[in-house]
């Protein structure tokens, strides 16, 4: 009834590991629960003690066994024979004892002679990987000649640990410098902004003078009228209102043009998203350029009866008013020669990838841009325009402010004539 048994311990079970004499269960095909009242040898063996003494097998059958633990390999051996057979004759006995002793110090020697290969072989495997990942480091024969393989992947893996602390030094310090450049790019972009920003002041502020001028003009004329009317005895009622409306929607208009300014002259770096509508944008935007238009010709086209006008966005309202006017500014550029000068501003309300948005376009009575430079021309400083007449940087900012309200900014190659495509997400409080 003598037995061999070898274990191995998985979380809470210790796991048989070769087959077993009195069971049919294949190898590593029967476990114990560890604490379970049999198979105490095997539970021991496999939590690292050696012992020996009478207890129940896996059978439930009371033998005497002798239990050692192997750390190379981290399993349990148990000899064991039944209590039965083992009071047998004395001398009996002894030689079976002498027999299973022999025998399984020969296996644990066989077992650890065939464990060693099969651990040691990739080991050695491992160990040049090492040495290849470690710079290509090659050690010397005399230093390792008194270094087993453990020793050497142990050797190889320190200075494979220098090497990373090194390398994640100078990470830090990229990652340093990296952020730095962040930094002078983020402050290079809103200087780029601002530069773009106060262009579009300095080419409104030649047409300024019209702006105010004209509707100045309007409230002295009707003001000399009235004087004379009065000096005359010749004024009436219905005359005195009529002059009157005519100088408040005089400085309505001034009104607008003021406050065009004030929202585009503040500083968008302080500035929160709050709900406005595109008739409002409008508003800000064609105060600064209407009267400029007006004087060269440029018939500019909207239906002010649009219901999509009162929709609200949420949005910067000072940086889509520079959005407006800069593509205003370059329609006005690009026909301002033309015989034929019209700009059409025109909205709709529609989904786009499962939300509402309200997309404007912005048309010109220009042939449109030539395909080669579709590409090109939203890229950072590049433009069509004359020397000094512009940046290059008004289109790669509109673009990047238009994208940062999770909208969309592109050219519709589909129409004959310059359009401009803007789309703005519509506020949920819409």
């Amino acid at each position: 009834t003598g037995e061999t048994l070898m274990g191995a311990r998985e979380g809470e079970k210790a796991v048989f590991i070769n087959p077993l004499r009195h069971d049919s269960a294949p190898s590593l095909g029967k476990s114990v629960k560890l604490g379970a009242d049999y198979a105490f040898p095997t539970q021991e063996a496999v939590r690292g003690n050696s012992g020996s003494g009478k207890s129940f097998d896996y059978r439930a059958e009371e033998t005497i066994a002798v239990w050692s633990y192997i750390p190379l390999l981290r399993w349990g051996v148990v000899a064991k024979i039944d209590q039965n057979e083992a009071y047998a004759p004395i001398g009996k006995l002894k030689s079976t004892l002498f027999i299973i002793t022999l025998f399984t110090v020969i296996l644990i020697i066989f077992l650890s002679r065939k464990i060693s290969q099969i651990i040691f072989k990739p080991l050695q495997q491992l160990t040049g990987k090492a040495l290849h990942i470690s710079n290509n480091k090659v050690w010397s024969a005399e230093e390792t000649k008194n270094l087993n393989e453990v020793k050497v992947l142990e050797k190889t893996f320190d200075f494979m640990t220098t090497n990373l602390l090194q390398m994640h030094n100078q990470l830090e310090e990229k990652n340093v410098k990296l952020s730095e450049k962040i930094i002078e790019v983020e402050n290079t972009k809103q200087q780029l902004i601002y530069s773009s920003k106060m262009k579009a002041l300095r080419v409104m502020a030649g047409g300024m003078a019209h702006e105010i001028n004209n509707p100045i003009t309007i409230i002295v004329t009707t003001s000399k009228v009235l004087r004379k009317n009065i000096e005359k005895g010749k004024l009436s009622k219905e005359l005195v209102f009529s002059y009157l409306e005519k100088i408040d929607l005089t400085v309505l208009r001034i009104t607008k043009i003021v406050n065009g300014l004030r929202v585009i002259s503040r500083d968008e770096a302080s500035e929160e998203y709050s709900d406005c509508s595109f008739k409002e944008l409008l508003n800000d935007s064609l105060a600064l350029c209407q009267e400029k238009f007006k004087i060269a010709g440029v018939d500019l086209i909207l239906d002010w009866e649009n219901p999509a006008l009162d929709e609200k966005i949420s949005c910067l309202r000072v940086q889509l008013s520079q959005v407006l006017i800069n593509l205003l500014g370059n329609a006005y550029d690009a026909i301002e020669n033309l015989d034929e000068k019209w700009v059409r501003l025109e909205l709709t309300k529609k989904p786009v990838e499962g939300k509402m948005v309200i997309e404007l376009r912005v048309i010109d009575s220009g042939n449109g841009i030539s395909q080669e430079l579709h590409d090109k021309i939203f890229n950072p400083f590049f433009t069509t325009k004359e020397v000094g007449k512009g940046t290059g940087i008004g289109l790669s900012i509109s673009k990047s402010i238009i994208e940062k309200h999770g909208g969309g900014f592109c050219i519709d190659d589909r129409m004959s004539n310059t359009t401009f495509i803007e789309q703005i997400p519509i506020s949920k409080t819409s």
